[in-house]
């Protein structure tokens, strides 16, 4: 049922939109200039999206590394205990990879290979490029890393436009092991690529005749060598698409209850630095409310003097589009600045508001393309009524304790037990009925679990790149994060040891982001983290946090000893595995991250991976905010009527809500008028999503006198 307050507003909103913008009866206002200037660093963590560019140390640059291969959606075929089909190379048998390069130009190059000796191999793993005896390089046998990758620094001259082809050979009795994505895994996650030309062969002769496929012993293999290569070189093209900014605001300052605000016109000042063969294109569009929707113009290109007539909404966002045609040469964008004129149009009757306190939510949002499953997704349906996790979360006394119930349920439904063949899918019911697994198959119980339960929760992984503890290897673990409303962040769960951490002087718990911060600091504080082993004699405790582990009634008091398991970080694009089961990783954490689908951390703590192509740097692209109410409050023309634009980053959204006077919540839509009476009025206004979980409050409290003739 339609309550009277939201069909109240169905009618009258058009109409107070269009009386907003009657010219009084006034002298015609004076065109007021508006500039905001935000410094570049906080307007890229501000901004919407970060496309292929990033922050460079003189401002945003192109994206720095183009990665090339042909395995990455079938890169886990590979396990380096034999289980599956791997490449041998040794004696006659040989393996050739063409790699093409579109763009050769570049800083430099590195080849990364998923090779190991075979039965303690004592000769060197022998690789050439394009024929030149002057481009070999050679492996040693020695130096296992943990993951199983070996990477090759290669001088771009050798690099050529095309088709590159890479020879490996050994002259041992044993050889050496390839890594092989199976072309069924490659085409089954990445469909575009059924049809793609194979680019690995083999030869039994030695090098004089090549075939399609994997050089092997018995039954050939049709898939793709795990060889790769990461080209440190710029994007041809990337956009930074900046905030939304309001221009009812002035010295920055945004208004609680506007105004109406004509637009006449925008003008964008970039400051860049461009050298040949580089350029920097922006573009505007503007809306009516405060987050981007389908009311929203289209972008429109800035002319040669970098204006865009109007008229333009009171809300106006900017893109740069940063190109170049020279691999090796960027654009730097160091500020854009935003100039209109705005003409503002008062109404006599509004000098009787008074603002008492509001809180606006200011959303964060991220670059990565993340892929949310519906919460009326019948298999999540079914996985809450089958296991009753309404009864495994009943009496909880707050979000934390919810998830923290629901962490502990998982953590016992079987003994940590690496999962045997078949590997099982992403699916939490085939799992809960298997009961095997590690810390990955917990990890996805728990994820969906707590999205049949409504509450947005994502998976992500870490590794050191080699740590050594007392001798012992120590290699990555799985885990979750869910987006707490209570706290207004993403929050770490372990499902499989049952713990989470807080931080010890606010009892807040920690993102992934800020556990990871914590380990850094305790075992790497004087340099960032390299490939070279980082040797720890005993794990080291934090003084700055507390561990709470899930069927402990409070956190314990003893500092934590911390375990060295986060380092490069990993998350996964999307938890909507039950909508579409591909692309998946393929037997994640049996096998040694390989999948290219992962998007990656880089603040330059860590080393970056030749292996991958999906980094970022920007806070906001992990941090992002969910399930937050920002909205824009303007007078119109009748007395007593302010005009409520709302808008939000809820998946699976269900409605607004809003609550007038401590009355009760009732649904809204994103735009509707709010009716003042003499005095104190205030208005909460939250999101529901389709699972029935409420979102974060904002609200607006304000004192309303009315004009006295």
């Amino acid at each position: 049922m339609i309550s009277a307050f939201a069909a109240m507003a169905v009618h009258l909103i058009a109409m107070e939109l269009a009386m907003a913008t009657i010219p009084s009866h006034a002298a015609e206002p004076a065109v007021e200039p508006v500039l905001d200037d935000t410094a570049i660093v906080a307007t890229f963590e501000a901004a919407q999206t970060a496309r292929l560019v990033r922050l460079g140390r003189d401002g945003v640059e192109l994206y720095d590394r183009e990665l090339i291969e042909d395995d990455g959606p079938g890169g886990n075929s590979w396990d380096p205990e034999g289980d599956v089909p791997k490449g041998i190379v040794r004696g006659p048998l040989q393996a050739r990879k063409i790699l093409h390069i579109r763009r050769p130009a570049c800083r430099g190059a590195h080849l990364t290979l998923a090779v190991w000796p075979i039965n303690g191999e004592t000769e060197p793993l022998e690789v050439t490029l394009n024929g030149d005896p002057s481009a070999r390089w050679t492996i040693l046998p020695g130096n296992v890393t943990v993951d199983g990758w070996r990477t090759i620094d290669l001088p771009s001259a050798p690099l050529r436009r095309g088709d590159n082809t890479f020879v490996l050979t050994c002259r041992g009795s044993s050889g050496w092991g390839v890594g092989v994505a199976r072309r069924e895994d490659i085409a089954r996650n990445d469909p575009d690529r059924r049809n793609a030309l194979p680019r690995s062969f083999a030869s039994a002769d030695g090098g004089q005749k090549w075939v399609p496929g994997i050089a092997a012993e018995g039954e050939p293999v049709d898939g793709e060598y795990m060889i790769r290569l990461a080209m440190d070189q710029y994007s041809a093209e990337g956009d930074l698409i900046g905030p939304v900014i309001d221009l009812a605001a002035r010295d920055g300052v945004e208004p609680v209850v506007a105004a109406p605000v004509g637009v006449q016109s925008v003008r964008l000042v970039p400051v860049a630095d461009t050298p040949a063969g580089t350029a920097v294109r922006l573009a505007l569009r503007s809306g009516p409310g405060p987050v981007v929707d389908d009311e929203w113009s289209p972008w429109r290109n800035a002319d040669a003097d970098n204006a865009i007539r109007g008229p333009h909404h009171r809300f106006v966002q900017w893109r740069a589009t940063l190109r170049t045609d020279d691999p090796v040469a960027t654009p730097v964008l160091k500020d854009v600045a935003v100039e209109a004129d705005t003409v503002t149009r008062p109404f006599p009757w509004a000098e009787g508001i008074t603002v008492r306190s509001s809180h606006n939510e200011t959303i964060r949002y991220t670059s990565i393309p993340f892929e949310y499953e519906r919460f009326d997704e019948p298999q999540l349906v079914e996985l809450r009524r089958k296991y009753k996790l309404d009864e495994v979360v009943a009496g909880a006394t707050s979000e934390l304790d919810k998830m923290r119930k629901l962490q502990a349920w998982v953590s016992r439904q079987w003994v940590y037990d690496p999962p045997q063949s078949p590997y099982p899918a992403w699916d939490a019911d085939a799992i809960l009925q298997r009961r095997d697994g590690f810390c990955v198959q917990y990890a996805i119980v728990y994820m969906q679990c707590a999205l049949s339960l409504g509450m947005q929760t994502r998976f992500v992984f870490g590794i050191f790149p080699d740590v050594r503890v007392n001798g012992q290897f120590i290699c990555g673990h799985e885990v979750c994060e869910y987006w707490s409303n209570e706290y207004g962040k993403w929050v770490m769960v372990d499902p499989n040891q049952n713990e989470l951490f807080l931080d010890a002087a606010t009892g807040v718990p920690l993102s992934m982001l800020e556990l990871r911060a914590e380990l850094l600091r305790l075992y790497s504080p004087d340099r960032p983290l390299s490939f070279e082993p980082l040797i720890v004699d005993e794990l080291k405790p934090s003084t700055g946090l507390l561990l709470w582990k899930g069927g402990e009634a409070a956190p314990q008091s003893d500092p934590p000893r911390m375990a060295v398991k986060w380092g490069c970080m990993h998350w996964m694009p999307r938890n909507n595995m039950f909508a579409h089961r591909y692309p998946e990783p393929i037997a994640q954490g049996r096998a040694p991250w390989a999948w290219t689908g992962y998007w990656n951390w880089d603040d330059g703590l860590t080393p970056r991976s030749a292996r991958w192509s999906n980094y970022t740097g920007r806070t906001s692209d992990l941090d992002w905010s969910l399930n937050q109410v920002r909205w824009a409050a303007q007078t119109g023309i009748r007395p007593g009527k302010v005009t409520l634009r709302l808008g939000t980053v809820t998946p699976d959204l269900d409605t607004f809500l809003a609550r007038i006077d401590g009355g009760d919540w009732l649904p809204v839509g994103p735009s509707f008028p709010w009716t003042l009476h003499e005095g104190t009025n205030r208005i909460d206004l939250r999101t529901r999503n389709r699972a029935g979980v409420l979102g974060v409050i904002s609200h607006i409290e304000l004192d309303y006198a009315v004009k006295k003739d």
